[in-house]
This record gives C-alpha cells, sequence and structure tokens, in this order.
C-alpha cells in the first residue's frame, strides 16, 4: 500500500504538463466502469484494472498523484479502511481550475465541495486562511468567471454563502417547493390548498337528483304584497329604483343537494389522482414533486379540511404505508355548495363587506341571545333605514319575532299555565 499524503496535494502543474501514460489510462478505465457519481475506487481496485506493471506501488502512487495533480482525482478517507480512496472527476469540473491562481483554486475547492449545500464564507476564510479583502477579490473573480454563485439559505438567511455554477441548491438550504428566493410562498400554498379542497369535495359528494324544481321554487318565493310593503303610517314604501327590490322578489335558484357516499367507498381521491389534478390544472407554472404535496395534505388534515381514510393498495400501487400495504385516500367533508358559499364569504370579507362580515361573527359565537335578532341575520340588512324601503315599520321578520318572545317571557313568568287554572267556587247566596 502507498503511503497516505499528509495532506491534499496543493494546486499542481496544470493540464498542460507532460502526460503520464498510466495515469491517463488508469483515468480512462475508471470512467468505463460506470460507477455512480462520487463512488470511492480503492488501491485493490485500481490494481485489479491491470494497467500498473506487477502491481508496482510506486507507480500506482506517481499515476494517483498526476490525477490528482490535474484535478481528475479527488482523495477521500474510507470509511472502515485503513488508508485512501479516489474520486474521479470529470474532464470539464477538472477544466474549471484552469487558469486560476492558488487563492481562487483554493476558495474555489472549498466551494465545489460543499456541493449543493452551499458553504458559509466563513467556513471558507478558516479553510484557506485567506484575508478577508483578498477573499472579496477571490469571489468577485470566480463569480465573473462564471464557476460560483451566491445563494441564500432557510435556515441561516443573514448568512453570505456560494455555492458552485450550474448547481441548484438542496431543498434543506432553500426550504423546498414552497419557498421562493428564501421566503414562504404563501400566494402559491393559497391557490393550491384550494384547488385541492375543492377537487376533493366534488369527488366526495354526490348530487342529488330532484325533479320537484316547480314545487321548491313555489315554496320559497317571496310573497310581495299587493301594492309593495304594507302600509303603515304616512304615506308608502316606495320601490327601490335601482333594481334591489327586484332581486329581493326574484325567483330564488334551486340549490343543488348533496348526499354522501355510501360506506366502504372507495374511490375518494389518492395522491396521485391529486397530483394528476393540479398538473392538469396547471395550478402552478412548474410542476410540484408528491413529496411537496403530501406535505400540504397533512397540514389539510390537521386543520380539519381533510379527513384521511385507508384501504388496501391494489396490485399496480406503491402502498402509502408499507407497513399495513395501505394506499390514503383523502375526504373533505364539506359540500361543494357550502364551499363556494364559504369563498363567497372570505372573498366578501376580504373586500370589507359588512354583511360578511356580520356573518362571520354570528358563525363564530353561535346561536341564542343577542343573536337571535332578527336584524342580525336579516337579508336585506344593508337596504334598512329611516325612510327607505325596509325600515322598522314595514319590516316583516321583527312582528313575529317580538310576538315568539313575549311569549316566551309568558312562558318563563308562568311554565304551568294548565295546572294553576282552577275553577272558582261557587258565591254562596245572602
Amino acid at each position: 500500500m502507498p503511503p497516505r499524503p499528509s495532506a491534499t496535494p496543493t494546486p499542481g502543474p496544470s493540464p498542460s504538463q507532460s502526460k503520464h501514460p498510466v495515469g491517463d489510462a488508469l483515468y480512462n478505465w475508471c470512467r468505463g466502469q460506470e460507477r455512480p457519481p462520487a463512488e470511492i475506487f480503492t488501491q485493490q481496485e485500481l490494481l485489479s484494472s491491470g494497467l500498473i506493471p506487477s502491481n508496482n506501488l510506486h507507480i500506482l502512487l506517481e499515476a494517483t498523484s498526476y490525477l490528482v495533480a490535474r484535478r481528475l482525482f479527488k482523495i477521500h478517507d474510507i470509511k472502515g479502511q485503513t488508508g485512501v480512496g479516489w474520486e474521479l472527476v470529470e474532464e470539464a469540473a477538472a477544466a474549471n481550475y484552469g487558469g486560476l491562481n492558488t487563492d481562487e483554486q483554493m476558495v474555489y475547492a472549498s466551494i465545489e465541495s460543499s456541493g449543493t449545500a452551499g458553504i458559509w464564507t466563513k467556513t471558507i476564510k478558516a479553510k484557506s486562511g485567506v484575508h478577508s479583502k483578498v477573499l472579496d477579490r477571490v469571489y468577485k473573480s470566480l463569480e465573473q468567471k462564471g464557476l460560483i454563485k451566491p445563494m441564500k439559505s432557510v435556515k441561516h438567511p443573514q448568512r453570505k454563502m456560494y455555492i458552485r455554477a450550474g448547481l441548484t441548491p438542496s431543498e434543506e438550504a432553500t426550504g423546498g417547493t414552497w419557498f421562493n428566493d428564501g421566503r414562504l410562498d404563501i400566494g402559491m400554498i393559497e391557490a393550491v390548498t384550494d384547488a385541492i379542497e375543492a377537487y376533493c369535495s366534488f369527488q366526495s359528494w354526490k348530487e342529488a337528483q330532484d325533479d320537484s324544481e316547480d314545487d321548491f321554487v313555489e315554496q320559497h318565493k317571496r310573497k310581495q304584497p299587493h301594492d309593495g310593503f304594507d302600509e303603515e303610517g304616512k304615506g308608502k314604501t316606495k320601490k327601490l329604483e335601482n333594481g334591489r327590490m327586484a332581486e329581493m322578489n326574484a325567483k330564488p335558484r334551486k340549490q343543488p343537494r348533496y348526499h354522501p357516499h355510501s360506506p366502504g367507498y372507495q374511490a375518494y381521491p389518492t395522491l396521485h389522482h391529486i397530483s394528476n389534478e393540479l398538473m392538469e390544472k396547471k395550478i402552478t407554472q412548474l410542476a410540484i414533486p408528491n413529496n411537496a404535496i403530501l406535505q400540504v395534505l397533512d397540514v389539510m388534515v390537521y386543520d380539519d379540511k381533510l379527513f384521511r381514510v385507508a384501504r388496501d393498495a391494489r396490485a399496480d400501487e406503491t402502498p402509502d404505508d408499507p407497513d399495513s400495504n395501505q394506499i390514503w385516500m383523502y375526504r373533505c367533508f364539506t359540500t361543494p355548495l357550502d364551499l363556494g358559499q364559504r369563498r363567497m364569504r372570505e372573498k366578501r370579507m376580504r373586500d370589507g363587506h359588512g354583511a360578511a362580515l356580520r356573518a362571520q361573527e354570528l358563525e363564530d359565537i353561535g346561536r341564542g341571545g343577542f343573536s337571535e335578532v332578527p336584524c342580525l341575520s336579516c337579508p336585506v340588512f344593508e337596504i334598512c333605514g329611516n325612510g327607505g324601503p325596509v325600515n322598522v315599520k314595514t319590516c316583516q321578520y321583527l312582528g313575529p319575532w317580538r310576538a315568539k318572545m313575549e311569549e316566551a317571557d309568558a312562558d318563563a313568568r308562568d311554565p304551568w299555565p294548565q295546572l294553576k287554572k282552577k275553577t272558582q267556587p261557587p258565591v254562596k247566596a245572602s
């Protein structure tokens, strides 16, 4: 075994140096092995190539040193073994060192060795021992030559880091699909979440077939007095001239009704279906990997927007849970109608619509108490006011509500009136 070098050789001769026939033949042999990237060749493997005369270790050392000097080999320790190994470097990558001075080669070697994780400038300074002012010139020179580029890390946003040009930073550094330029892309997450929820909602419910549309409209249409609103006090209430009254008296559109699928239903969307749906709808310009979609699904399950259901994996499917051989399906408990109404209310709330804000407040506090006042849930609250087409005197809801409240108050004062009704005793004649 050749003696282990005390340190990585300093930048040696340029690629234009004198050739080494054994070294060049050994390099071509390593390329022909079609090994995975970053695979380490051991001393025994290089000797087995049959290119080292009489397996002479001194010739092997000369050949590997020649390749290391030309940056075609990198020296590595071998875990669990004594000695070193060599990593094959492509000629195009090795050519990047051509024309670099000693400082530039050391800095570039540090950045290149960091791979897709990138490297902090403070770490480069500690490894190279180069002065800060010199490093600034080296960084600028390497950037101008197109060999390195700055990068941002989600974990360390304040650090100045570099990565080899042509490499894409790892997900650990960039944060993955849901980050853009080191920041969480809230807009893209919301768009993808809304698309997933809508798709799962439509797949989780079946629309009911109802032929009694005429009866539905007849039962729900608003009854209009013969000449507008009932007259009370001075004058009659005039109809709105802007068409709002026409909308109030128009026939309501029949809303679809949905029924849940029968128990044991196994056609709820899976990760594969959801991924295909997002791709077909082109929610984003970039393809979203399945592991990123799975992250969103986990959050939606946690937020109770979706419910995860398991079924046995089929022969052509890869199970989500290999231990139990099961596929995860995703069910939405919100019907498409309710989902559309909720999103419309959220949009109106974002626009500052008073009625939408009031409806959300009522939903948050629930029914009971002051929320029972019909004004808080009145469909024409926005056009109600003194002198308007709708007011306290012409309101069709206040009267029944007030009568109901008076009846409830009477029951509270006298809960068992039927038990307290007694016949008056006859009056004796004097």
